[in-house]
């Protein structure tokens, strides 16, 4: 499946970096603006003609500019940064994320899991729900390099509030890059949500989906920040790029899982659990420089 509205963020971005106009590229490419300014909103797609034309243009590779599937981890090609095992290696790894902002004061309960025949843990708030946020934090910081991927895999339960959140946050400068999804008691506005700090919050609608496998992805390259849900194909339903160099908002981090718990209802309990498949990070030691 090919989404339109990431290959158009794409096109943006590149052009941009670029320094070119959207007048610019039409000139290139000997199209109109107007043409442009749809690509780059979604509405429509470049012809398959012009593309090759347009990757050289923007400095992309065919797979960059069709934006269609995220490459897994390629164990003979990147070189693996961490891989969490919650259940054998939570205790030694994690500790209570006391500085996320708005945090209630009260950890996790985490528990083994097994989901559609998958080693998972169940992340259910220990206490009351209230409207804030609470979780879990790395105790060794991780560094930033170029090329950095992070990836948490998740299934949201039923109808509920504020099911997920991952963090890549500096304790002393309080930066970080925040990527959410956020779902009503009934299904309604749910959101999947990409956070930097310093730019602007980047909200897509009903994009992710309840009692089935997703993914955050999280890949920081020299110039720009995407981020990403990927479904249990690992395809792209959605992208957020961020315009910024790793130097501008850290050297090093802590991951932090946690949940923001909305407004619970009492009769429903489901809005409390998710489950999480694995976490991990890797260089993508092969990865194209978008410039």
């Amino acid at each position: 499946m090919i989404d339109s509205t990431a290959i158009g963020e794409g096109i943006a971005r590149s052009r941009k970096q670029n320094g070119m106009t959207q007048e610019d590229l039409a000139k290139m490419l000997n199209v109109t603006a107007q043409a442009v300014s749809k690509w780059e909103k979604g509405l429509s797609l470049p012809d398959i003609s012009i593309l090759p034309a347009l990757g050289y243009v923007l400095s992309l590779s065919m797979n960059e500019l069709l934006i269609v599937k995220a490459a897994p981890f390629n164990s003979t090609a990147d070189s693996l940064i961490f891989s969490y095992d919650f259940t054998d290696s939570l205790l030694d790894h994690w500790e209570d994320a006391e500085f996320v902002p708005n945090y209630a004061g009260m950890p996790q309960t985490l528990k083994p899991a097994l989901v559609d025949n998958k080693e998972a843990i169940l992340i259910q708030s220990s206490d009351t729900p209230t409207c804030k946020r609470r979780g879990i934090a790395s105790k060794e910081t991780i560094a930033l390099i170029p090329n950095t991927v992070v990836e948490l895999s998740f299934k949201p339960l039923g109808d509920i509030d504020g099911i997920m959140e991952l963090w890549l946050y500096d304790k002393t400068s309080s930066n970080a890059i925040r990527v959410a999804a956020r779902g009503g008691n009934y299904g309604e506005d749910r959101q999947f949500i990409s956070e930097v700090s310093g730019m602007e919050l980047q909200q897509a609608h009903k994009c992710f989906h309840y009692n089935v496998w997703q993914t955050f992805h999280i890949e920081v390259k020299p110039h720009v920040t995407v981020i990403s849900l990927l479904d249990a194909d690992r395809r792209i339903i959605q992208s957020h790029y961020h315009s910024m160099t790793p130097n501008d908002l850290f050297q090093q981090y802590h991951l932090v899982i946690s949940q923001e718990l909305g407004y619970p209802n009492d009769s429903n309990d489901w809005h409390r659990k998710a489950y999480i498949e694995s976490l991990k990070g890797y260089e993508k030691n092969n990865s194209r420089i978008i410039r």
